[in-house]
């Protein structure tokens, strides 16, 4: 190359890069950083602000520090950011990706271009151009900043991430670069919220101002090394996993049986994170975060259009006993929904009583015209539920009073209500009532005494395992593959749907924007099935012509035999 082509090819920012500086790859070898297809679409198609949600490995931090490098060399008055979610990532983004390719430029340009001060945080240069990283930076202005693994910090480090955007962000002026990369780490969170905005824009191919972020993806298939040649090592691919890769064709994403192999091989070792690390859509990367609690398997079989019969119990006070009376009064805007009146109620009823047949579970709302407050009666010799009360109208105090009248319809039914904020003025009211309430004796550390505490405590233990025992009944089948325990409750089913267990967080709770107002009643109804002893049939004495007819009965068959 004669001297007059390299002033001409060091006025091409494209060429400096792929040609001035050395990295050490995946491999720990020092090599000259040449763009990779992912690099380069970037490079090309940056805008001011730009948002990257990606799968692992495709060097983006790598080209971003390259980046912003080159530029603080070769242009004067360039003040560059590099945040990560904490100071050892930091350091280590510096000292690998900026300070060692600084380091290795040719010894002519480190001749012309010396660094001023370099720490292990900031390189600056005599141009008065300065790069520098840290956890926050909120002080300085910045003409570039970088923010690694935003997702990341969103999930872990909230506080963190909202210091982020109300400081760093602040600091990069009109017209200026921000690049901010992650994988997907929840369905929540401004990275989240940025990445929907931007992909909403791209969706409706609106022009963009200043101020808007411009939208990348770059999946596993983006990467042309995610391939491998099986050989004679032939890999099964099973017909879940080929839907997939239908599925993902309908998307125009088209894949070769070398990167299909790549993928199965990948998912074996990867598990429930492979969607996760190397999702293939940007819907699927937050998705996988957010993994559901209830599979699609579990809820399939399940009847969600029986509609069951509205309306409201009234009470009838009876002169001649002490005890009220409940009545069914038939109200299309009535707050329950029934599928089965008590056993007693059925013309059919054979005489038969039972005890413990019964029990409700109860999730409380403030009765704000938010969240509902919802409660499941359950037939516990029929396993199925028989009934639904549900209010987004009545405040915690008279919610109790319908539980318990609820409670006292059904042969009084054990109460499991929730003990949370707006629960403890329902359980206060229930005991008050003197309620058949579900209730934990606690043994205290220092003298072992023990007290009563009445209703469900929540703790991510406990909500872990009555979850877990709603999976089982939803996902029950016989002999033949039906579904033993029919759900006929359709909000149930479709708030199980979109009930998740958060990968990062490990907890348990609805989608973004959904309920779990059901899911946790069912459970908790679940939770007063396993509390309480075996439900048993208990023979009703008969008395007077119905006794004597019984009699003459057994006379006759023993005559007959």
């Amino acid at each position: 190359m004669t001297e007059a082509e390299l002033r001409i090819n060091m006025k091409d920012q494209y060429w400096r890069l792929n040609n001035l500086y050395w990295i050490i790859d995946e491999n720990g070898k020092r090599i000259k950083f040449r763009m990779n297809a992912v690099q380069a679409l970037l490079f090309f198609g940056m805008w001011f602000l730009n948002i990257i949600l990606k799968s692992r490995q495709h060097g983006i931090t790598t080209f971003i520090c390259l980046y912003f490098l080159d530029t603080c060399l070769f242009n004067s008055n360039i003040h560059a950011g590099i945040i990560a979610h904490n100071r050892e990532d930091a350091e280590a983004f510096f000292k690998d990706k900026v300070q060692y390719a600084f380091n290795n430029l040719p010894s002519s340009l480190r001749i012309a271009t010396p660094a001023e001060t370099e720490s292990s945080r900031e390189l600056m240069f005599p141009n008065n151009s300065v790069i520098r990283v840290g956890t926050s930076l909120r002080s300085s202005t910045n003409q570039l900043l970088h923010i690694s693994e935003f997702g990341k910090l969103c999930a872990k480090y909230p506080e963190k991430a909202r210091e982020v955007v109300t400081g760093a962000l602040n600091t990069v002026h009109q017209g200026q670069m921000i690049f901010i990369e992650s994988t997907a780490e929840g369905r929540e969170g401004y990275f989240y919220d940025y990445c929907k905005k931007a992909m909403d824009l791209l969706k409706r191919k609106a022009d963009l101002s200043y101020l808007d972020f411009k939208f990348f993806f770059f999946g596993w298939h983006h990467d042309p090394k995610n391939a491998v040649q099986a050989g004679n090592n032939v890999v099964n691919i099973t017909q879940d996993m080929l839907i997939y890769f239908e599925e993902l064709a309908k998307q125009g994403i088209i894949l070769t049986p070398e990167q299909k192999a790549w993928y199965v091989l990948k998912s074996e070792q990867q598990g429930d994170d492979m969607k996760r690390e190397h999702p293939s859509t940007p819907d699927e990367a937050f998705e996988a975060v957010a993994r559901a609690c209830f599979f699609k398997g579990a809820l399939d079989g399940h009847v969600s259009e029986l509609t069951g019969t509205f309306g409201s119990l009234i009470k009838e006070d009876r002169q001649s006993k002490k005890s009220r009376v409940y009545q069914f009064i038939p109200n299309a805007r009535g707050i329950i929904e029934f599928w089965r009146f008590p056993y007693f109620m059925v013309k059919s009823w054979d005489d038969i009583k039972w005890t413990y047949r019964y029990c409700i579970g109860s999730d409380i709302a403030e009765g704000l015209e938010g969240d509902f407050s919802v409660a499941y009666v359950y037939d516990r010799h029929l396993k199925q539920i028989a009934a639904r009360m549900a209010s987004n109208k009545i405040d915690s105090h008279r919610w109790a009073d319908r539980l318990y009248e609820l409670s006292l319809f059904y042969e009084n039914a054990l109460i499991v209500p929730e003990r949370n904020g707006a629960g403890i003025t329902t359980i206060d009211r229930l005991v008050d009532l003197r309620a058949n309430i579900y209730v934990k004796e606690i043994i205290a550390s220092i003298g072992k005494q023990t007290t009563k505490q009445y209703g469900w405590n929540e703790t991510k233990e406990a909500k872990q395992s009555i979850c877990g025992s709603l999976k089982a009944y939803l996902a029950a089948t016989n002999d033949q593959g039906a579904k033993v325990n029919k759900i006929f409750c359709k909000a149930l089913l479709q708030e199980a749907s979109v009930f998740v267990k958060d990968e990062i967080k490990e907890t348990l709770g609805a989608e973004s924007g959904q309920n779990d107002d059901h899911v946790i009643a069912m459970a908790l109804t679940l939770a007063g099935d396993a509390y309480l002893p075996k439900c048993e049939a208990i023979p009703v004495p008969l008395t007077g012509w119905r006794a004597r007819d019984k009699d003459k009965e057994k006379v006759k068959t023993a005559w007959a035999a």
